[in-house]
């Protein structure tokens, strides 16, 4: 099993930040398809059930890829970081903030704009469901995820250790 996560900690940052990339995209990708093209009938059921499959799947093996990556190394108060470790989970935190921020930000503008040109927004829970699981989930792997981001590759003898 160590050998798995040291493998892990081998990974080139460019292949890293695909990972995260394509792990936070998968699961919006898929609710916005799925409300555009199969709630609206522009695509079949039948044809959008392997698309679906696969973004399932590529959220899930992405946000189990990071965690195994990041382990406990994104926490604040873990035991046996060294000062670099530390210095990156602190960072890490800190930029999570600000993707968070951001992100509100953006999310309340768009909202703001559609109002104030379009109408109210009306959603009942079966619409909204999806995306609080999705901001749960993502919220609590953020911090993990951006150490994915941040983090440089290691030195070959701080992988073996």
């Amino acid at each position: 099993m160590t050998a798995t996560f040291d493998r892990l900690r081998r990974v080139p940052r460019p292949v890293r930040r695909l990972l995260v990339a394509e792990t936070f995209v998968a699961w919006p990708l898929l609710l916005v398809g799925y409300s555009t093209l199969v709630a609206t009938g522009v695509v079949p059921t039948s044809l959008w059930a392997p698309v679906a499959i696969v973004l399932m799947g590529m959220a899930i093996v992405g946000l189990l890829t990071i965690y195994a990556y990041a382990r406990d190394r994104a926490q604040l108060d873990a035991a046996g970081l060294d000062e670099r470790q530390r210095q990156l989970a602190t960072q890490s935190w800190a930029l999570s903030y600000v993707v968070l921020a951001a992100v509100v930000v953006l999310v309340v503008g768009a909202l703001a704009v559609y109002i104030s040109f379009i109408g109210p927004v009306t959603l009942a829970m079966e619409q909204a469901a999806p995306w609080l699981v999705a901001i749960g989930v993502y919220m609590a792997v953020l911090p993990s995820a951006v150490l994915a981001w941040i983090e440089p590759e290691p030195p070959l003898e701080d992988v073996a250790s």
